[in-house]
């Protein structure tokens, strides 16, 4: 339904039907998440987690912002799908990258806060989507693109790669319970520095025990 001349809901508002070609955009449009998908697949152990998370944001950022010449349907259609695209497999490769990135008795709990701020963008789309662009559509696709664009330099400022690197598991022995920061060479090249010495290390005050259930002092 459409709005009143004072930009709310009243009598004055009209109802629009739907046509087949806007059935048929939206149908593109969700369809982009499958080639987004595949393309985060391929790529994101070739190029690495933070360079995947980083240029598809960044990409789907330029996509959306070419909304502004937009002169045809067509064109419009093919700008969704591929900021769509890139921006499903964007969140796809942080659903990867998030649970490698936490020390396992924190990987649980972190993954879930992350989620959870993932659920503010889905409570604000709509808000955006219906009531801003009704107000001002630059100010909506500033919004969008903006917000992408700011996620792509987050995920550049990232330090920890964690392609191709195992998993450290391990406790580490310590005399109280706390949390030691290590901290490292930020010269050293990225893929000659193991992944647990790059995370925060728990000192869980007893003995190292190994896969096998044996103390070692």
């Amino acid at each position: 339904c459409g709005y009143g001349d004072d930009g709310n809901s009243n009598d004055e508002g009209v109802c629009v039907e739907l046509t087949n070609d806007d059935y048929l955009s939206v149908f593109i449009t969700s369809v982009a998440e499958f080639p987004g998908i595949l393309l985060t697949a391929l790529i994101i152990n070739r190029i690495g987690r933070r360079r995947t998370l980083r240029d598809e944001f960044v990409l789907s950022s330029l996509f959306v912002f070419l909304i502004f010449p937009c002169t045809s349907r067509n064109f419009e259609t093919f700008l969704f799908f591929c900021s769509r695209a890139l921006v499903t497999g964007a969140f796809q490769a942080a659903y990867v990258y998030t649970p490698e990135v936490y020390p396992t008795n924190m990987r649980s709990t972190g993954l879930g806060v992350c989620s959870s701020m993932a659920r503010l963008g889905g409570i604000l789309t709509p808000f955006v989507a219906q009531v801003v662009t009704h107000t001002s559509v630059f100010f909506a696709v500033v919004f969008y693109a903006g917000f992408l664009l700011l996620a792509g330099y987050a995920a550049h400022l990232l330090r920890v790669e964690t392609a191709g690197k195992p998993l450290d598991d391990l406790p580490i022995t310590g005399e109280r319970g706390e949390v030691e920061v290590e901290t490292f060479d930020e010269e050293a090249d990225d893929d000659t520095v193991p992944l647990g010495q790059e995370r925060s290390r728990i000192l869980h005050g007893r003995p190292r025990t190994d896969s096998y259930g044996s103390t070692s002092s």
